[in-house]
């Protein structure tokens, strides 16, 4: 892995060549250097997340004349004291509004 430009300036600096991470980040612009990161998160076929999955209906067509014709799930997680905490939300694609959700320390 390339290291970027806060990595590279903490590493000179404690080696004893002051720099900042903007010189650092000029350099590397200047010479077309980009920091390579880790592999992406797969959002493969988990066997937790894949059971009791609805088809997609919309096919991203969001648009509504009317409440209650299309609603919209999504879930997402979030660090509270210590733990994960999963939200799982429902919107109403006309209002926009969240009509219902959940919270819980596990995903099912």
């Amino acid at each position: 892995a390339a290291y970027g430009a806060p990595r590279i300036a903490q590493e000179l600096n404690a080696l004893g060549h002051k720099c900042s991470v903007n010189f650092i980040a000029n350099i590397m612009q200047e010479q077309g250097i980009i920091a390579r990161n880790g592999k992406a998160f797969n959002y493969g076929g988990h066997a937790l997340t894949m059971h009791n999955v609805a088809d997609n209906l919309l096919w991203r067509d969001f648009s509504t004349d009317r409440p209650n014709q299309k609603w919209v799930t999504d879930i997402t997680y979030v660090w509270v004291e210590k733990q994960w905490l999963y939200l799982a939300t429902v919107m109403d694609l006309f209002s926009r509004k969240i009509i219902g959700w959940s919270l819980d320390t596990n995903m099912t």
